[in-house]
């Protein structure tokens, strides 16, 4: 407990500075929860134990500056919940320590969160494979075919990090999948030397067939702007609203974003290998995974806890890294904010579709 209470003490001080408007609040922030996170890994015994979940539980509500936070009721029902989450923490970390997994869970913006709220909120139900509309299939070695790649050596790590916007946060609308379809234009339009502009996920929850924050499909999505010739207004000009509004789309300009091709769309389950060329020779895939284990993600590469039985969330892959000596990962680029994960990324574990990582991955020409 000594330990504990000289965190907290450490906490108070930083937290003050957090509430007087410091800059650099984000990672402010993280700093914080790094703080809470260790202080979570050390209730491993019961001694005074009640008393240290509630400390450690008001220092988490102040630090998110959690609504309940003068309603008792609301506050013991979120406490119930944060103590489960612990010990999922500790649970979950067990279990990377026996099997020598790198991925650690703790205490970040969901621990107050229900199972449930969690699969309401930030997944979606209804994400299911493509069949609307027509896509080109990935070849290999077929420069007649405009989503050829080819059988050559590649470099053993790449990300299009530098090429992407900032990461972005979907909030209570489970509209991931358009999040990333507008993701991919951004980063393949920079990619053909276009300057790096947020495009708007907003256009095609209200216009894109789709259920809108209850799901959809970003082949659906991107196939269906190549198919009508449609094209993406910015996120300035067509602003996120977390939920469905009118279509307000109107003629495309010569400056707004379009696509020629969707290629893919189509399982790579035991041929991951050609994602990593995908990656490498033409830049980002859009991919769909089982995200329910991630609630609980902080750092470090997912390799276990995670299944490919459950399609609930769409993400970017936005680059990979096979060096020796490390787990070859792929890099996920996510819609949950900054504060999440690694800076707003994921890595995920390359080979043995992990998350469902290769059940459908495309790539675009823009």
């Amino acid at each position: 407990m000594k330990s504990l209470c000289l965190l907290f003490i450490f906490f108070d001080c930083t937290l003050t500075k957090y509430l007087l408007g410091e800059k650099n609040e984000i990672n402010i922030l993280k700093k914080e929860l790094k703080v809470l996170q260790e202080a979570g890994r050390q209730l491993k015994t019961k001694k005074n134990i009640e008393d240290a979940h509630s400390l450690l539980f008001s220092k988490y509500v102040t630090l998110l500056n959690r609504p309940y936070a003068s309603d008792t009721k609301k506050w013991k029902k979120r406490l119930n919940i944060f103590k489960e989450s612990l010990g999922r923490h500790q649970l979950l970390n067990n279990y990377e320590v026996l099997y020598n997994g790198t991925a650690k869970y703790g205490i970040n913006q969901y621990s107050d969160w229900s199972l449930e709220e969690f699969k309401n909120y930030r997944l979606t139900r209804d994400l299911g494979m493509f069949s609307d509309f027509s896509t080109q299939k990935i070849y290999l070695n077929n420069e007649n075919e405009i989503c050829s790649i080819q059988k050559k050596a590649y470099p053993n790590s790449k990300d299009w990090i530098g090429m992407s916007t900032k990461i972005k946060d979907q909030k209570n609308c489970g509209s991931c999948w358009a999040f990333v379809a507008s993701e991919q234009v951004e980063t393949y339009l920079a990619i053909a030397g276009q300057p790096i502009v947020e495009l708007s996920p907003q256009e095609l929850i209200s216009c894109s067939p789709s259920m809108g924050c209850h799901g959809g499909n970003t082949c659906t999505a991107l196939s269906w702007m190549k198919q009508t010739r449609s094209c993406l207004k910015t996120e300035k000009e067509y602003p996120y609203e977390e939920k469905v509004s009118k279509c307000l789309y109107s003629n495309c300009t010569t400056s707004d974003a379009r696509i020629y091709a969707v290629c893919g769309c189509q399982s790579f389950v035991g041929n991951e290998e050609n994602m990593i060329r995908v990656l490498s020779q033409k830049g980002p895939l859009s991919v769909n995974v089982d995200a329910v284990s991630w609630q609980d993600y902080i750092g470090g590469i997912i390799q276990h806890h995670c299944t490919n039985k459950d399609i609930n969330h769409a993400v970017q892959l936005i680059g990979y890294n096979l060096d020796d000596g490390l787990v070859p990962y792929f890099v996920v680029r996510n819609q949950w904010g900054p504060l999440f994960g690694e800076d707003g990324y994921l890595r995920i574990k390359y080979g043995g579709n992990i998350c469902g990582v290769a059940e459908q991955p495309s790539f675009i020409v823009a």
